[in-house]
């Protein structure tokens, strides 16, 4: 007896979560709206006041200067190289990637692998110490290596931003 009552409130549950929901009602009439015009001046203006002060002239523009890009502001691509005895441009020069951090940390992206360091920099020259690299094995015909190598290497002069 209690089964049958149980199933039988389940199924009046059911069937009343089932039912078709009364639709809303139609919403009140709604009356055109009748425009009414401004009534028309009924004086004639006259006319202003003398301003009792003299108008100022407007402040001089102050002058900005751009800001200068710095070691930090964007990623620094290694497009080519130059010395005495060899001279080469990169094919991909965005596999070939310096980042400088405003902390003094540096992130390399060196064609298929990756590395860190930090570096210090001043007015005339900047010093890389290469941290921990990922050795990936590169396709051939990477300078990967090279770059790793020569970020690392020695002391970096006159470098030049394009």
């Amino acid at each position: 007896m209690k089964k049958t009552l149980l199933i039988a409130l389940i199924m009046v549950m059911l069937l009343a979560a089932c039912a078709p929901v009364a639709p809303a009602p139609a919403p009140a009439a709604i009356q055109p709206t009748v425009e009414t015009q401004a009534p028309a001046p009924t004086a004639v203006p006259t006319q202003a006041a003398q301003p009792t002060q003299a108008p100022t002239e407007a402040p001089a523009p102050v002058p900005t200067q751009a800001a200068s890009p710095t070691l930090t502001t964007n990623p620094w691509q290694w497009v080519g190289f130059t010395s005495p005895v060899e001279q080469f441009k990169l094919d991909q020069p965005g596999n070939y990637l310096v980042t400088f951090q405003e902390d003094g940390t540096v992130a390399i992206k060196a064609d298929c692998n990756n590395a860190g360091g930090t570096y210090t920099a001043d007015d005339s020259s900047l010093m890389v110490k290469i941290g921990p690299t990922t050795m990936a094995a590169c396709p051939d015909g990477s300078r990967g290596d090279q770059f790793i190598k020569m970020l690392g290497g020695f002391p970096m002069f006159g470098l030049e931003s394009f």
